[in-house]
């Protein structure tokens, strides 16, 4: 998995973006750029001078080193917190998508956050998300007079 390979260098905290490799399968954007929110910045500045006290040069690390695969540590850190629900790494990426189409973010630019080529994608498999935005849509319209 790419995406763990992130380096220090990567992480652009004065512009607050998290600049990360593309899909294999999306060959015209081999990197993509994801804002990162404002609130999370102190945490971020504060792993930072973390991993640089141990020498750590990646983003995911332990011990200084880079964490290349995850299957285990994200299997601990489930069995720690008590949760014994079958989760993925992937189903984080779902919800992230679900989350942002659900509070109204444009399909388009869900898709460039998640690092497809067009919004296709999203609209296949998003649109039950989409429910809400309908009903807004509907009442949205002014009413008819009686």
């Amino acid at each position: 998995m790419r995406a763990l390979s992130i380096d220090l260098g990567r992480c652009h905290l004065e512009r607050r973006v998290l600049r990360v490799h593309g899909s294999h399968k999306n060959e015209s954007a081999p990197w993509r750029e994801i804002p990162i929110r404002q609130s999370l910045i102190p945490l971020f500045e504060q792993w930072q001078a973390e991993d640089l006290a141990v020498g750590a040069q990646h983003l995911v690390n332990y011990n200084g080193k880079p964490v290349k695969i995850i299957r285990g540590s994200w299997e601990s850190a489930l069995e720690r917190a008590g949760i014994t629900r079958r989760i993925r790494p992937y189903d984080l990426r779902h919800m992230f998508g679900t989350e942002l189409v659900a509070a109204g973010a444009d399909i388009g630019t869900v898709a460039k956050l998640m690092g497809h080529s067009s919004p296709t994608m999203l609209l296949n498999h998003y649109q039950y998300v989409m429910d809400k935005q309908k009903v807004r849509a509907i009442e949205s319209l002014p009413d008819v007079p009686q």
